[in-house]
């Protein structure tokens, strides 16, 4: 560590080294200190005003760039930089994608303790934009934007670059509403695009009756179950269990690699698991069936305490992860082959080990996908296998 006392509102000079995760700062060192700037990009020099510091890091103000770095881009859209939406619109895709790949190596960093696995290619999109099939907005008034970083300021668009044109079509019918005074002068909107083209739009905060999940991502989609199913076609399971199936994303591969064996959709949404059997009403399938039920309380009554089989597991959690005592049971359940699909490193991370600590199963490959372009988010493929 430096010696130097660093104070608020000191102008400093530092060369970004790397993009953080889950946000748009840049990462640099001055004197020891880890130094995060917003609206930076790898391998330029800046001067910075610092906002914030602490004992082991410090957060700075871009005052300028002095040496303009080799992966900066002009950001195609308009509002970038002000929107919530995008954090590295202004990094070349390229760099995006070896910035995630970093940053996914780092953050996997505690799991070499628990053996050796293989971390694969991170897999990008052919398209960066264009990509999203359900997006959310506000309307205040006349006016249909997004919310800025951190804030309820409404910055107001006429397009989003991420979302696909169809849905960008509907802004226009949004801003309307606004004529009708017996609306609101403010709401959430949010548009998608459903599997059979027609265009959903949904006012108003989102309920029970009325939420919904899809991958926002189409084509990224398939080249996520087309991974998965590379990776795991050449194995025989016979008793399948999909958790957080949702209304159904991943169930519809297994049946296609394993039509004759036993699978199970659990998922705590009566309204997914409902549009699941929607869905899957004119498969005759005898061995599949349905379950509304937390993922803990199905691990623990129907498999751990019934001592029924699993010969592979397919987790699909939100970005919150797994909570420990799912973690647990997966852990004494040890099924032959587990599929860890995950859109957050930092709770992929804490739920393997707690599931590698039980040492009944070990990381054999993982692979991250990029579903999100001009984000930081990404989605995670983890192959477990069982170490008997």
């Amino acid at each position: 560590m430096g010696t130097l006392q660093l104070l608020v509102g000191q102008i400093i000079t530092l060369t970004i080294e790397r993009m953080a995760f889950d946000s748009d700062y840049g990462v640099g060192r001055f004197d020891g200190k880890v130094i995060f700037v917003p609206r930076t990009s790898p391998k330029e020099k800046v001067r910075v005003v610092l906002t914030k510091v602490r004992s082991t890091y410090a957060v700075g103000k871009l005052e300028q760039i002095l040496e303009k770095g080799p992966y900066r881009r002009l950001p195609p859209c308009p509002v970038a930089g002000r929107c919530g939406g995008c954090d590295w619109q202004h990094i070349k895709y390229e760099e995006q994608l070896k910035q995630k790949q970093g940053l996914l190596s780092h953050i996997l960093t505690p799991l070499n303790s628990y053996g050796k696995f293989t971390l694969l290619p991170f897999i990008g999109a052919e398209e960066e934009f264009r990509y999203r099939n359900r997006i959310q907005l506000h309307r205040e008034k006349n006016q249909v934007g997004f919310y800025a970083r951190g804030s309820r300021q409404l910055i107001p668009v006429k397009d989003c670059l991420l979302a696909e044109k169809v849905l960008v079509e509907h802004f226009q019918n949004i801003e309307l509403r606004a004529k009708d005074t017996s609306l609101p002068l403010q709401e959430r909107v949010e548009l998608a695009r459903l599997v059979d083209g027609s265009i959903l739009k949904q006012f108003g905060p989102p309920t029970a009756e009325t939420r919904f999940f899809a991958q926002v991502n189409t084509r990224q989609n398939d080249v996520l179950k087309n991974l998965i199913s590379a990776k795991i076609q050449t194995s025989n399971h016979d008793e399948i269990i999909d958790l957080y199936c949702g209304s159904g994303n991943i169930t519809a591969l297994l049946l296609q690699l394993w039509p004759r064996a036993s699978i199970t959709g659990v998922d705590l949404s009566k309204t997914l698991i409902q549009q699941a059997q929607k869905e899957f009403k004119s498969i005759l399938f005898e061995n599949l069936k349905w379950v509304v039920s937390s993922t803990a309380q199905y691990l623990k009554e129907e498999l751990v305490e019934m001592k029924k089989k699993c010969s592979l597991l397919v987790l699909d959690p939100p970005r919150v992860g797994l909570d420990r005592e799912s973690c647990h049971w997966i852990g004494e359940l040890s099924p032959k082959e587990i599929i860890y699909v995950s859109c957050n490193p930092m709770t992929l991370v804490r739920d393997l080990k707690l599931i590698l600590a039980k040492g009944r199963l070990r990381v054999d490959s993982i692979q991250g996908v990029d579903m999100f372009p001009q984000t930081t988010h990404m989605e995670i493929i983890t192959i477990l296998k069982n170490r008997v």
